[in-house]
Formats: C-alpha cells, structure tokens, sequence
C-alpha cells in the first residue's frame, strides 16, 4: 500500500509539473521574451541596434530580479497545486502571484524598450514594430475542440 501511495505521489507531482509548465510557456514570459528584442532588432542599422541593447543592459539588474521573481511564482503554483489537502484559495493566491510576476517582467522590458524608441527616428521606430515576435498559431488539431454548430447549442 505505501508503494502505490508514492506511485501516486510521484505521478502527481509529474502531471503539476507538466500542466504549470505548459501554462507558464503559454502564457508566460520565457526567455524568448527577454531574447526577442534581437529579433526584432535585425536588419536595423547598427547604431539603432546598439540603441536597443543598451536600453536592455541597463535594467539586466531588473530584469534579472524579475526573471528571479517569476521562477519562484511558478513555483509556489505548483507547490499549491501538488499540495495535500488541496487549498483551491492557496492555489488561487500562487496563480495570482504568477500573474503579477509576468506583468512585472513585462513591464520592465516594454519600458526598456520604449527607452530605446525614445531614441530612435520614426522610420526604425515602424521598422522594429514590423519584426516585433508574433505568436505562433498552434498546429491544426492542437487547440481547443470546436463548440457546437450555429444554432446548435
């Protein structure tokens, strides 16, 4: 019997891990995010580029916390969603706080990078909006599944 309740701890903690995994890479800031800016930054001329970088550099102390900060709010989700007993308000609490962990992420490099375009001409400015990340739409088949026809509910 102790076996089968470790069994069932170990594949629960598995399935926590996966889903908040999977919920931070969907809707999360990853590293994408705080590398994205060279993407975006290609093609520009030099001095434009090094613009960018420089506003980035100069909050990496910033950026480093906040990166810190989101790290530990994921785990504090997973750590409420493996808990036992399950606290539903506690989990609540943890996803809350990875909420407010990604806004302030994002906040730090929206602001760097508005720093940066503070600095640049228009045109770069309409340049770096054109190569900003898109988000990639998931493969057919991977979304949710389709509701009911019209009419049909």
């Amino acid at each position: 019997m102790p076996g089968c309740l470790l069994v069932s701890l170990a594949l629960n903690v598995f399935l926590v891990s996966g889903l908040v995994g999977r919920y931070a890479r969907d809707h999360g800031p990853g590293p994408e995010m705080m590398m994205g800016f060279r993407g975006i930054t290609d093609g520009l001329p030099d001095s434009a580029r090094e613009t960018v970088r420089e506003s980035f550099r100069a909050r990496r102390g910033e950026i480093g916390r906040e990166r810190r900060d989101l790290r530990e709010a994921r785990r504090r989700v997973a750590d409420a969603l493996a808990a036992e007993p399950f606290d539903p308000a506690a989990a609540r609490r943890a996803f809350e706080g990875l909420r407010e962990a990604n806004g302030e992420l994002a906040r730090v490099a929206q602001d760097a990078l508005v720093e940066a375009a503070a600095k640049l001409p228009p045109q770069q400015r309409r340049e770096i909006l054109e190569r900003r990340p898109r988000t990639p739409r998931p493969p057919p088949g991977d979304g949710p599944p389709p509701g009911p026809p019209p009419g049909r509910i």
